[in-house]
């Protein structure tokens, strides 16, 4: 309820793409850094809550991704390979 027909679709909410996009351009793949930095990581979610997040964020084709690539992890994402 309250969400989109295309939110619904998306493997990852606009709003997670969001959030793990401005936790991955500051930390890169370092999970636990990402966990302690209160200021970023403001819903206080675990390094593998984190990790698990990530994971579905880089399996993103072109044409689900809402955000820009951060580019400490492009090297990860599958739809550039």
């Amino acid at each position: 309820p309250g969400k989109t027909f295309a939110q619904r679709k998306l493997p990852v909410s606009i709003e997670d793409q969001k959030y793990i996009h401005k936790c991955l351009e500051l930390h890169g793949d370092d999970y636990r850094g990402m966990m302690r930095d209160s200021r970023t990581n403001d819903m206080q979610h675990t390094d593998v809550k984190l990790k698990s997040m990530a994971a579905r964020f880089y399996l993103l084709t072109k044409e689900q991704l809402r955000v820009e690539i951060p580019e400490k992890v492009r090297h990860l994402m599958a739809c550039l390979q």
